[in-house]
Parts: structure tokens; C-alpha cells; sequence
């Protein structure tokens, strides 16, 4: 049997580590999808054209003493515009709302109360965790068909959320439909939520074995890989044995090249793209995505 002695600072080294990758998790606001790439839905940001048009796009969200002319400047060049309109602006301004439309001007929704995201508490992720805990999801013809598609096993009775959820295969975003009553947040806070619930026995795991074992929660990619020569890897980390984080370290940088430990095949959590080990792939890594992968075992 082993024994390691840490001295304070390792440990204390350690744990900021830890509260690092925690943290570069919540960053992470690309899209977490199935491990079906080809079914990924994405809004639409352009459509390909070789016509000379644009689109012309409004926030209805504050006051509305432009609204007449607005309307005239677009028909005297006959142009048609979308108005994205805040809920509580509807209600303060129906007037303008039909008047875009008598337009003939295209309604859409930019959220009930245009609320402040950014500083969106940690109070409120809390909440929607808790939500998510206390949540029960009733066997459906229409969630079993679900469930059944995406390669998951169909309910036979109720089950929590969160343990669909922390279904490998399934994200908070698929099961939308089945949970009728999911707040308003921004991604960066359901993805947080989400990350929360998918790993937290994970973490626990972890901990324990580093109580019993003193193994290491950080590793490097040496450490469970040994004679790959992934000492050289400095740029990358394991936390445990089944996520390898590739922090973006410079930048500006949009994609980055991730050295994957030979053996075993990894999943690209922000886009769900498997791979195997023992080659070098690069992947997209815009600023607010972390790319991290799981371990396929």
C-alpha cells in the first residue's frame, strides 16, 4: 500500500485547481448536444444567397415615441423588418405591436422581461438545481418515443429529472418538452445547473478515493497514461480518470489542438463528436465553450 503526504500548499494547490475546472464549466455556453452531431439544431445567424438583401432586425424594450416613424422610413424604401419585442413592452405599448404588424412587419419574442442575465445570482442557479431534484417526469407515449430515439431506456413509472439528466445521452436542453414548467435562464446558467447534476457523484467519487487512496484528483495525462510520453503535456489536465480538460490558454484563439491519451475513445462534450485515442485532433474552442472531454468506457 501507497502513501503520499501533501503539505498544505499542495493540497490548497489542488483545490484551486478544482475551483478552476468547476469554473471553466460554467463558461461553458456552446451547445451540449447528443452524441448525434447530425441532429444538432442551431438558430439561424444566415442564410446563403447570392441576392445583394439583408435583414433588418428591431428590440422592442424601452420606449416606443419612434414607432410612426420607424414604419414610414421602412415603407419609403419598401423594406419589411422583424421586431423582437420584450413581453412587459407589449403590454405597455399594444398600440405600436399592431401597428408594426398592420405594417406588415414580422412579431417576434425577445423574453417576458428582458431580465439581467449577467448577474443572474448564484441563489437562482440553486434554485433551478433544486427545481430539477423535486421535478417528476410521468411515463408518455410521447417521452418513451423520446427516450427510445435517443437510445435511452423508456420509463416504465415516474422518475426525478435530474436522473434523466444525468442520463449520459440525454442534455437539460433535449428534455425541454417533458418539463413544462423550466424558468427562463440564460444558457450559461442551465448549462451550470446541468453540469452540476450530470457530475456531482462524480466529484463525490473522486473525493472519496482521494480520502481512502490519496489519489489525486488533478492529474496529469502522464498519470493514467504512462509511457505515451504525455509528460510533455502541459496544457491539459485529467480530472480523475474520465474528463480531460484542454483550457483555451491564449488569446483569441477560436480552435485548439488536444493530444488524446491512447486506449480509449473521448467524446467532445460541446459538440458530442466522438474520437479515438491516440492522435492529436483539433476542436472548435470559441471563448465562452470549454473544451472538455468524456472517456468512453
Amino acid at each position: 500500500m501507497r502513501f503520499f503526504v501533501f503539505k498544505r500548499q499542495t493540497l490548497l494547490l489542488i483545490l484551486f485547481g478544482i475551483i478552476v475546472f468547476i469554473g471553466g464549466l460554467i463558461l461553458l455556453t456552446g451547445e451540449i448536444v447528443s452524441a448525434s452531431s447530425a441532429t444538432r439544431q442551431l438558430p439561424i445567424y444566415a442564410v446563403a444567397t447570392d441576392e445583394k438583401k439583408i435583414a433588418i432586425t428591431f428590440d422592442a424594450a424601452w420606449t416606443n415615441q419612434d414607432t410612426e416613424e420607424l414604419i414610414e422610413i421602412l415603407a419609403k424604401h419598401n423594406a419589411k423588418a422583424t421586431f423582437f419585442v420584450v413581453g412587459d413592452w407589449a403590454k405597455s405599448f399594444p398600440e405600436s405591436v399592431k401597428a408594426f404588424y398592420d405594417a406588415g412587419h414580422t412579431i417576434a419574442n425577445h423574453s417576458d422581461t428582458h431580465k439581467a442575465f449577467s448577474k443572474c445570482s448564484r441563489k437562482e442557479i440553486k434554485e433551478e438545481i433544486d427545481r430539477i431534484n423535486r421535478t417528476n417526469i410521468s411515463p408518455t407515449k410521447e417521452i418513451n418515443e423520446f427516450l427510445e430515439k435517443k437510445g435511452s431506456t423508456p420509463l416504465s413509472t415516474g422518475i426525478k429529472l435530474a436522473e434523466l439528466i444525468r442520463r449520459p445521452e440525454l442534455t437539460y436542453e433535449e428534455l425541454a418538452p417533458c418539463d413544462k414548467n423550466r424558468p427562463e435562464m440564460k444558457k450559461l446558467h442551465w448549462q451550470q445547473a446541468e453540469i452540476e447534476i450530470k457530475y456531482e457523484g462524480y466529484i463525490k467519487e473522486l473525493l472519496e478515493e482521494a480520502r481512502v487512496r490519496f489519489s489525486p484528483m488533478l492529474r496529469n495525462l502522464e498519470y493514467e497514461y504512462p509511457n505515451q510520453g504525455l509528460q510533455r503535456v502541459k496544457d491539459e489536465f485529467l480530472l480523475g480518470k474520465d474528463l480531460l480538460v484542454a483550457p483555451v490558454t491564449a488569446k483569441g484563439m477560436s480552435k485548439r489542438k488536444v493530444v488524446l491519451p491512447k486506449g480509449d475513445s473521448w467524446k467532445y462534450v460541446p459538440t458530442g463528436e466522438i474520437y479515438e485515442g491516440g492522435q492529436t485532433v483539433e476542436v472548435d474552442s470559441p471563448l465562452e465553450t470549454l473544451p472538455y472531454f468524456e472517456r468512453i468506457k
